[in-house]
């Protein structure tokens, strides 16, 4: 894989707060990978990039459970994280309506392989839901998750 070095690894291993995250302040939005506005790159390809990625110091992956057709994104960066230290990066994915929370957090988490994820957030907000109702129901799957 040919590329051309657009930022020193000084500059992407920099990092910021995220709330109580820590995150690469360069990320890498996994979209691209599974063909939103493009045609889907191959799985080892995938693999490969964020691997490259990883290895130029950027340990913030950006997915959702909506990229990519049967959430092949998601699967797609499982696969790719089972190939680097999982406790060096932070793992965003998001959610969809406040009834879908707590199932989709688990099929993310299944569907990533991982225990854990470091952001969760809402993907698009539901106009005809109140925001209360859907931060409600995060501040409860919080409160689940964290309770031994």
């Amino acid at each position: 894989m040919e590329h051309e070095e657009v930022f020193s690894s000084e500059e992407v291993c920099s990092s910021k707060e995220v709330g109580l995250v820590v995150v690469s302040k360069l990320g890498y939005g996994c979209m691209g990978l599974t063909g939103i506005y493009n045609s889907p790159v191959s799985e080892e390809d995938g693999i490969a990039i964020i691997r490259h990625a990883f290895s130029r110091g950027i340990t913030f992956f950006d997915t959702s459970d909506i990229y990519g057709v049967d959430h092949a994104n998601e699967i797609l960066v499982g696969k790719a994280l089972k190939q680097l230290p999982r406790g060096k990066i932070e793992l965003a994915t998001k959610l969809g309506t406040p009834e879908y929370v707590r199932s989709c957090c688990e099929a993310s988490l299944k569907r990533l392989g991982v225990d854990y994820i470091d952001l969760y957030y809402v993907h698009r907000i539901d106009t005809s839901v109140p925001i209360e109702e859907t931060v409600c129901v995060l501040v409860l799957l919080f409160h689940f998750v964290n309770t031994p």
